[in-house]
């Protein structure tokens, strides 16, 4: 059996719908675009802005907490000593302690996780105009931990740390702006915003840039601005731009084209977990395009994408056990990966042809086996 398959999954825009909503059949390119205003309702886009921005917020807020108090994590006496410290200064209203002892309630670092002392505690600091709590006051805001979920104080939190130039705050306060959520929908204030952040280094924030100069969101396309947006974020090891200046590479969209440079950042993307990287050295394996032509490694990255959940690769490595290539010729393989695949996309009828070939009482145990897999890894929401 065989099947035709595009060798490459597309760039991946950031955020804010799924790969595919806009209609794009399977193998042809399918982008996550920005969505104006509340086009899938707000709680649907803050929903997935946040898987952003609660991540940021909370890696620089524990950089806050315990790059400067390590020894917590070494001594629980240490960590009593600190906290009474932290909470005596706090008291006197010392800014920054305040800050980091709402980030202890929050991690529960020495005290019981609490979200709403560690928002009575990022207010009183954000009230002082310290920077930090006003960002994790704006997340506290806007995920709805400690204090109702608004999305206005989020935005108006935001807005008083970009304000003092914090890249994370101006990031987020950029992404809010692209989808209307917190403030009316602005494409102008939301690149503003995106553009200062990322001019201060930000990662996340520059490939986001990338991604709006790639599909010309409130501005003008322009692939190779994009690509230097991409490098920028890729270089300081964010897997996202890693994999998307990969494909700029293979497409030779706003540089050379090299699949031997889309091979390099991809496998940068695959070893980070990025699951479309891992799928599309995988496929560059087979087709020996930037990379010596082998099937044991396109096996090992297609299984990779696959125990992700990933059914273009599922199929592919049931079709390399179908068949015996990268991997030993094994159909209650090829019928477990064939069957996963299935699920979300047309490969039943390869499925129902390993099973034919299949005696009943192996059918039966790897039917189990699949069964136990999509208990073991439910849908996504």
């Amino acid at each position: 059996m065989y099947r035709a398959i595009t060798v490459v999954h597309p760039v991946r825009i950031l955020f804010v719908s799924r790969p595919g909503s806009v209609g794009w059949p399977r193998n042809s390119v399918r982008f996550r675009v920005v969505k104006k205003g509340n086009a899938m309702g707000i709680p649907e886009i803050v929903r997935r802005l946040l898987r952003i921005i609660s991540w940021e917020i909370v890696r620089l807020a524990l950089a806050l907490v315990l790059c400067a108090s390590w020894a917590w994590a070494q001594s629980p006496n240490a960590t009593a000593q600190r906290i009474d410290t932290l909470m005596e200064q706090a008291a006197r209203g010392d800014a920054k302690a305040q800050a980091n002892l709402g980030m202890a309630f929050h991690i529960a670092q020495g005290v019981p996780q609490d979200d709403a002392k560690a928002a009575f505690w990022w207010s009183k600091a954000a009230e002082q105009g310290d920077a930090d709590a006003q960002t994790n006051l704006g997340f506290a805001y806007g995920t709805g931990h400690g204090v109702p979920q608004d999305y206005v104080q989020s935005a108006l939190w935001w807005q008083k740390a970009a304000d003092q130039g914090y890249a994370p705050a101006q990031y987020n306060l950029g992404l809010m702006y692209l989808t209307g959520t917190g403030v009316s929908s602005d494409h102008v204030q939301g690149i503003k915003w995106i553009r200062k952040s990322a001019d201060q280094g930000n990662a996340d924030a520059q490939g986001q840039l990338a991604s709006l100069y790639y599909k010309g969101v409130g501005v003008t396309q322009d692939y190779a601005v994009a690509a230097m947006w991409w490098r920028k974020a890729a270089e300081q090891g964010d897997a996202d731009s890693q994999y998307n200046l990969g494909h700029a590479y293979y497409d030779g969209q706003g540089v050379p084209q090299s699949h031997a440079k889309a091979a390099l950042w991809w496998r940068k993307a695959a070893e980070k977990g990025n699951v479309s990287a891992q799928h599309n050295l995988g496929a560059l394996y087979v087709s020996g395009q930037g990379v010596p032509e082998n099937k044991v490694q396109a096996a090992f990255w297609y299984r990779k994408a696959a125990e992700q959940g990933e059914a273009d690769a599922q199929y592919k490595l049931g079709l390399m056990y179908d068949l015996g290539r990268g991997v030993p010729r094994d159909i209650v393989e090829a019928y477990f990966w064939y069957a996963l695949a299935a699920e979300q996309m047309d490969a039943a009828k390869y499925r129902d042809d390993a099973a034919s070939h299949l005696k009943p009482a192996d059918l039966t145990r790897v039917q189990e086996r699949v069964r136990r897999w999509f208990e073991d890894h439910p849908p996504k929401p």
